[in-house]
């Protein structure tokens, strides 16, 4: 993932995982989900932005506790 392009393409398909398997999100309400993003960027040693390092965290804060 290099471009914008790139993550817009994944997040719409986070969105449609999402709609289609939200059962197998354990973070499946925006609280909970949004507090996995912080505590996976917060853990997390990535110290450069970018489009792929987002998107990980993205993903990761599914599941992450």
């Amino acid at each position: 993932m290099k471009t914008r392009e790139d993550f817009e393409d994944f997040l719409e398909k986070l969105v449609a995982d999402y709609s289609q398997n939200k059962e197998a999100w354990q973070n499946d309400t925006l609280r909970s989900y949004l507090e996995a993003l912080h505590g996976f960027n917060y853990d997390s040693e990535k110290d450069r932005p970018s489009w792929k390092a987002f998107a990980e965290m993205l993903l990761a804060a599914r599941h992450y506790e």
